[in-house]
């Protein structure tokens, strides 16, 4: 949910406090962050399990894994709605800015991005009570496609703002499926 609910921080603090404050407070976010869990998250594993990391091992078992087809299917769900989500979180600041809206309006647009995302977490979650993984998996990439394609047609018909962030929300309603179960799937 970070690329949602960061653009609506970064445009308060941009607002605010200029734009260069935004990298101040992602840096003091990560170093409390990484203080936290170096002082306070304790290691899970105990003494008698742990084996040294091996480098060479490591990457010896590349080759058989990305040669797998299953694990090549299930990484691709999660890549491909990462591929879109970012592509449009990256853009359309540019697009929000050149309609007019400023920096607190902006940030407020990708809130409907966290809602669907959740509400698609919540939807897969209760799907798979009723149908294996891969069934909704299916269904999440049929949401994921349906909003890649309003998107186009919002883009080719120049159609408002607001069908724009409609679009997208119906395909991170997808990616609330996709980004969770192919990670799921993988590991």
């Amino acid at each position: 949910m970070s690329p949602a609910i960061s653009p609506f921080i970064g445009g308060f603090i941009g607002h605010y406090f200029n734009w260069p404050a935004t990298f101040i407070f992602v840096s003091l976010f990560a170093l409390t962050i990484a203080l936290l869990v170096s002082f306070y998250m304790p290691e899970t594993l105990d003494d008698k399990n742990k084996q040294p990391l091996h480098f060479l091992k490591i990457i010896s078992a590349y080759p058989k894994l990305l040669m797998t087809r299953k694990f090549i299917a299930y990484v691709s769900a999660p890549c491909t709605a990462y591929i879109a989500y970012f592509a449009y979180i990256s853009q359309s600041p540019f697009i929000f800015h050149a309609q007019g809206f400023g920096e607190r309006a902006i940030g407020s647009f990708y809130i409907t991005l966290a809602l669907t995302y959740v509400i698609g977490n919540l939807i897969a979650r209760w799907l798979l009570n009723y149908y294996e993984l891969n069934k909704v998996l299916y269904i999440g990439y049929a949401m994921f496609n349906v909003g890649g394609l309003l998107f186009l047609m919002v883009g080719a018909l120049h159609l408002p703002l607001f069908a724009m962030v409609a679009a997208i929300s119906i395909l991170t309603l997808g990616n609330g499926f996709l980004i969770p179960l192919g990670v799921a799937g993988v590991v």
